[in-house]
């Protein structure tokens, strides 16, 4: 009898085939079959093809008689024969059409099968006994005969399973697939389908079929598929398998959790019109929460299942071991009131269980406690850095800096609760991250404040002499950066030390650990900066607006402006003070010093906030290059002219106007920008741009980009090349190098074909001038 390594050496996997019912019946269906609506099973009148079929009544290796048809796919057919010399013994043998000869990929996908159903030894594998070749040279396998039904075709009839059943079946799936994966074979496409059930339909035997696409762990001969290249059933792969990666033992341990998601749920974790479409969804989206779709589903096995079905790999239970004693507390009467007997696994079940039942609802408790305290402690600290400058505040004062502090952290609010809504609440295995991830900080940025407390109340006590007392307003700031800079302290030891436990489950960590913690302590600070600002004695702002003492001369001015009277420059002390007090101070300011660049730009940015004071905004932009041309260059200013023009209106009228005659070459510039960003004010802007006035103007690397985009067919532009090359940076680049590029699909027969450059006479002189232009500007 030959081995399977005569089969035809190996070759890149070609595409998959479209199988059909029999397959299912031998338990031999190649990898990506398309299951037809009617039953897998085998049962039934044999097909009408037996009657010209010439392996009927012939016998194979003098001891398989060929008996009947069991059914035909794409591939290849099933036959039921019997042994030669023991009746009452009967197999199915799988054999490849004969125009599948010559595909050595299909060859290859046959011959693994066979090595790795064979190699391994488990009553929930199908059982391959031999392998050989037909009289015409059709390799064939010798396999179980089995009599039963897919889980496929019990899910089709039932929608969806109890959770007894459910379980008994995984966990034989996992007994499959733990011998499997102790002899090196990831299976690669587990899905209902290649699940096969006989005997007592209320508790049957699970046979796995199909390890047509499986992979050795151990790299030994030659891989199957190439990395990059996706085989498998999408609703039922992993992320990583989706992406065309290497995989692992962990993408069969995700499959079994998209079966038991299907079986209890009736619903596929990702089902779309189209395999394409299937891939993109397991890619970027999250499958809606099992108890969402049917809340008896125990909530400890939803964690299971939601386990199982991690997106990263890391986060699964990292053997098929795990799961399957994760599953056993389940495994025992109706499985919804699971019995937890004494034992390491399922007293941690029954742990795991509490955990789960109780996550959100502490999750919710300790988020809203977190914030309370970072509000409480936030106006604490704030109200004690005023009472040590000597500042008092009335009770209605410090009402409104209590509801000031409030409505800071609503954006921070906010955004934890979208996140905690998007990417936890739905799922139990991320909940109850999240919950060790905000516990921790909590708990260690708590503990630090009530130890410090005390501490300060004994230093106030034992060692009163010389030391600062424990009602000094400097405690509360102390004790509040303390305990904020031990939570994120925490947090980030936590992220970094985030790994494989002791248990050998992953301890996962939610994106955005320390986020909530940064914006609240940079929120703290500006709330300080703006508190303290506002609070300033009323003499500051007189200064500014009246220049009594700033002009004495006696502070020392910034570099680059001149000191006394006679300076047209604002201090630095100055200019923060208007910008804290308003417009009206910086008008003020602007005022005393008109040809002040800084102050001017202060000015305009402020009045650009509102839509009423956008024409002011635009004269001080008037101003401010008039007072200093190179300030037209500042992404200040091209914000603020955008905003202008987004406005409309009369706004948008001056801003072009700015743009047209006062903003020296940055004007021009902004307008073909603008031209490439909004198609509606094409127009307008290539009209000003024409304008001789306005050319005059532009540099040369404008003029020659705006020419070049205006100039109409491939000829017209070839003659602005020798000037682009001379004169251009990259706006000529990203004009040019589109016309030197062909599509790869659109053209030839039935639009198959790859279609040439839009430029093709000129394209070689166009790629020549891009590799002048990105010398000069050394721009790639």
């Amino acid at each position: 009898m030959a081995e399977a390594d005569n089969f035809p050496p190996d070759a890149p996997a070609g595409d998959t085939v479209p199988d059909g019912p029999p397959y299912a019946a031998s338990g031999l269906r190649p990898m990506g079959a398309q299951q037809p609506a009617s039953t897998r099973s085998w049962s039934g009148p044999p097909p009408p093809m037996e009657e010209v079929d010439e392996l009927i009544d012939t016998t194979l290796c003098d001891t398989y008689t060929i008996k009947r048809v069991l059914g035909e796919g794409g591939m290849g057919r099933v036959y039921e024969a019997q042994h030669t010399r023991i009746a009452s013994k009967r197999f199915a043998i799988k054999t490849l059409h004969p125009e599948f000869l010559r595909q050595r990929d299909v060859i290859e996908r046959f011959r693994r099968e066979a090595e790795a159903a064979s190699s391994i030894s488990s009553p929930h594998v199908v059982g391959v006994y031999d392998v050989d070749r037909t009289p015409d040279g059709r390799p064939f396998l010798v396999a179980e005969l089995l009599d039963g039904q897919e889980l496929g075709d019990a899910l089709d009839a039932a929608k969806k399973l109890p959770v007894g059943t459910t379980v008994r079946i995984v966990r034989q799936i996992c007994k499959a697939l733990a011998a499997a994966h102790q002899q090196g074979v990831v299976h690669r496409d587990i899905k209902p389908e290649n699940v096969f059930l006989t005997g007592n339909p209320a508790d049957p035997l699970v046979k796995v079929l199909d390890f047509g696409i499986s992979r050795l762990d151990d790299n030994a001969g030659k891989p199957l598929t190439r990395t990059g290249m996706i085989m498998g059933t999408p609703a039922y792969m992993p992320p990583e398998q989706a992406r065309g990666e290497r995989v692992d033992h962990r993408a069969d341990i995700y499959a079994v959790g998209a079966i038991m998601y299907a079986a209890l749920t009736g619903q596929v974790l990702f089902e779309r019109d189209d395999p394409s479409a299937t891939l993109v969804a397991v890619l970027t989206q999250e499958p809606e929460r099992p108890r969402a779709i049917d809340p008896t589903i125990p909530e400890h096995l939803e964690f299971i299942i939601q386990k199982a079905i991690a997106r990263d790999p890391e986060e699964r239970y990292q053997t098929i071991g795990e799961l399957y004693d994760a599953l056993a507390p389940f495994d025992q009467g109706d499985g919804v009131h699971p019995t937890i007997q004494a034992g390491p696994a399922t007293l941690n079940a029954a742990g795991q269980g509490a955990a789960v039942k109780d996550a959100r609802g502490l999750l919710v408790l300790l988020v809203v406690a977190g914030l309370m305290a970072l509000v409480i402690g936030l106006i604490t600290a704030i109200g004690a850095t005023l009472r040590i400058a000597g500042v008092s505040l009335t009770g209605m004062e410090m009402t409104l800096l209590s509801l000031g502090g409030l409505a800071a952290l609503i954006t921070p609010l906010v955004l934890v609760t979208r996140h905690i809504r998007r990417n936890a609440w739905n799922n139990s295995l991320k909940t109850l991250a999240m919950l060790a991830e905000v516990r921790a900080p909590l708990l260690a940025g708590g503990s630090v404040y009530g130890f410090s407390a005390l501490l300060a109340r004994l230093v106030e006590g034992v060692f009163r002499s010389g030391t600062v007392a424990a009602s000094w307003p400097g405690w509360d700031i102390i004790l509040f950066l303390t305990s904020l800079a031990v939570a994120v302290a925490v947090a980030i030891v936590q992220r970094r030390g985030r790994g494989t436990g002791s248990d050998g489950n992953r301890r996962p960590s939610a994106p955005a650990r320390v986020l909530p913690l940064v914006i609240a302590g940079a929120t703290g600070l500006g709330a300080l900066v703006l508190v303290t600002a506002a609070l300033r004695p009323p003499t500051a702002m007189q200064a500014v607006v009246a220049g009594s003492n700033a002009d004495s001369g006696d502070k020392e001015a910034p570099a680059g402006r001149s000191k006394g009277p006679d300076r047209d420059r604002a201090t630095t002390e100055e200019l923060d003070i208007a910008k804290g007090s308003g417009i009206e101070t910086l008008a003020a300011l602007a005022a005393r010093f008109p040809g002040d660049p800084a102050v001017l730009k202060e000015l305009m940015l402020a009045q650009a906030q509102h839509p009423k004071t956008m024409p002011a905004a635009l004269d001080t932009l008037e101003k401010l290059a008039k007072a200093s041309p190179e300030a037209s260059s500042d992404p200040d200013v091209k914000r603020t002219v955008e905003t202008a023009v987004a406005q409309g209106g009369k706004h948008a009228d001056r801003a072009f106007e700015l743009m047209a005659a006062k903003l020296g070459s940055t004007g021009p510039d902004l307008l073909y920008a603008l031209g490439n960003q909004k198609v509606g004010h094409r127009k307008r802007t290539d009209k000003l741009l024409s304008d001789p006035k306005v050319s005059k103007r532009a540099t040369p690397a404008l003029r020659i980009a705006f020419e070049l985009r205006s100039a109409t067919g491939c000829r017209a532009k070839y003659n602005l090349l020798a000037r682009a090359a001379a004169d251009g940076d990259d706006r000529c680049i990203k004009l040019l190098r589109p016309l030197t590029v062909g599509r790869k699909r659109g053209c030839g027969l039935l639009g198959l074909g790859s279609c040439p450059p839009a430029c093709r006479s000129e394209a070689a002189k166009m790629r020549q001038t891009i590799q002048a232009i990105q010398g000069r500007t050394k721009n790639p």
